[in-house]
């Protein structure tokens, strides 16, 4: 062998060493519990999810003629009473023209403190500010002055000392204010598993260190993801704080192929009643 092709060699060497090494997942925190329950809800779904979820995202999408604080005060109340934490997702106005909207802040308030005279703060693991701010056009600063807003609420109740900030991005990689969360994911249903692959590591490498990652697997139709391959990477991956499958319910036009049937009737059902019991047990 002549010394230029032992160099080459040795170069080649060195550089798939530090490749391994610089995606290597800088997460150092706790590999504590990994919570599993399906995005949104209905004022059924705890009833029929209760035995395999240890979360419930409430969105209260069926609400009406409710106000959304008396919706999610009751909604948090069942959950804790259930034995299941919250996840808070706040209404869709929380801004408006891709401004910060101080009425819902008001109400997130307004909802933390009827709260607290119960004993369910604790049991609020996230508030969910947003959805998609990528896709919603909410630009980073104003990510960071809501987020921040939020925060100082939440201080002010010495229960929700942990609870997280959480949210999903689309699949387009764009991140706008990704370092004001604590709990980031993106939603790209049509990509199955591989949306776990380099796409992921592009978002954990601007995250830091102590930031967590949520996957969404798309059960419903049309998708109807397999969430087997997701409950193996969140179990492998000690980053993954939460496996979010969307979604239970079925939507508004079931005879549409396309939204119609959620994963309690799309033949799905058992399969991710197992996936769930795999992660809280």
């Amino acid at each position: 062998m002549n010394l230029a092709l032992f160099i080459l060699i040795l170069v080649m060497l060195a550089v798939i060493a530090y490749l391994k090494l610089s995606s290597k997942d800088s997460y150092a925190g706790p590999r504590d519990s990994i919570y599993f329950g399906y995005y949104g809800d209905m004022e059924y779904q705890l009833e029929e999810t209760k035995d395999h979820i240890n979360v419930v995202w409430i969105a209260g999408w069926d609400r009406h003629p409710l106000s959304w604080v008396d919706c999610m005060f009751n909604r948090v109340t069942r959950a804790s009473a259930a034995g299941k934490k919250s996840v808070v997702m706040m209404t869709n106005d929380t801004y408006v023209n891709h401004k910060l909207n101080p009425n819902a802040l008001q109400e997130l308030d307004e909802l933390l403190l009827k709260l607290k005279s119960t004993d369910c703060l604790k049991d609020i693991a996230a508030i969910y500010p947003v959805d998609e701010p990528d896709y919603n056009g909410i630009p980073a600063d104003e990510v960071a002055k809501g987020n921040a807003v939020i925060r100082s609420i939440l201080a002010k109740y010495p229960a929700l000392k942990n609870t997280a900030l959480a949210v999903f991005y689309t699949g387009h990689e764009k991140y706008p204010g990704i370092e004001h969360y604590d709990w980031v994911g993106f939603d790209e249903y049509g990509a199955g598993e591989k949306a776990l692959g380099s796409k992921y590591k592009r978002m954990v490498s601007k995250l830091r260190g102590d930031q967590r990652t949520m996957i969404i697997p798309g059960g419903c139709d049309k998708w109807r993801q397999d969430p087997r391959p997701f409950v193996d990477f969140a179990q492998a991956n000690p980053r993954v704080v939460a496996v979010v499958p969307f979604i239970w319910i079925d939507q508004a036009d079931p005879s549409n192929p396309d939204v119609g049937h959620g994963i309690r009737s799309n033949g799905l059902k058992e399969i991710y009643k197992e996936a769930g019991l795999t992660l809280i047990k």
